[in-house]
């Protein structure tokens, strides 16, 4: 047994002959480092780079569900996502019902139409009045935070659109004559939540308008 030092992590070790590695994975991490300071490893790695992309450009015609088109529904005429291996027409089982029969299915569900996109959808709840994807994107679903809130106070000079008063900045947000955010269009009213359709107003007049025109 002879005593050996570990030339990659510098620990003793006993073996039976003279190794200059303790673990098969020092061994390994010696023969990389060599790989690296030669160029071995990186002329290896472009060589396996232009073979991928070779073989990707030769196969790109058989390869069946990587490859994506967005095309556009023939029925709500809406824009999608499909493999371009399918030849669809329709964004959904609803549209493609329509290309078919020429008429919405007849059916128990509610069929809901999107404000914004005017694509339809199944409405379970009965009160959506936008779309998953409407929603998501901010048209509907607008979220106010305080700096924001903040802004739009300092954009209308902290005065009151309905009554054209000045509202109490320093008041309790259960104060009537507290600011509050009025929509100018309600949203019953095909109004959107977003930053254009808000206004500042004090809460007892936001709360007398309710969704009375202005």
């Amino acid at each position: 047994m002879t005593k050996s030092t570990c030339t990659v992590c510098a620990v003793e070790f006993t073996s039976t002959n003279k190794k200059k590695y303790c673990t098969p994975l020092c061994a390994s991490r010696a023969y990389n480092a060599a790989r690296k300071a030669d160029g071995r490893l990186a002329t290896l790695r472009a060589q396996l780079k232009d073979e991928r992309a070779t073989w990707q450009a030769a196969n790109a015609h058989k390869y069946r569900g990587k490859y994506w088109d967005a095309r556009e529904c023939e029925a709500c005429g809406i824009s999608y996502r499909v493999r371009s291996s399918e030849p669809t027409r329709a964004c959904s089982l609803w549209c493609g019902t329509f290309l078919t029969y020429g008429a919405w299915p007849q059916c128990k569900l509610n069929i809901a139409t999107c404000l914004e996109c005017e694509c339809h959808w199944v409405d379970r709840t009965g009160y959506s009045r936008y779309c998953e994807a409407c929603g998501r994107s901010g048209v509907h679903h607008f979220k106010i935070d305080q700096g924001l809130r903040q802004r739009l106070y300092a954009l209308d000079k902290w005065t009151c659109w309905l009554c054209g008063e000045g509202v109490d900045m320093e008041a309790d947000t259960n104060s009537d004559y507290a600011p509050s955010l009025d929509h100018v269009t309600p949203l019953s009213r095909g109004g959107r939540h977003n930053k254009a359709n808000l206004r500042t107003a004090h809460r007892i007049c936001n709360s007398l308008r309710q969704d009375r025109p202005a």
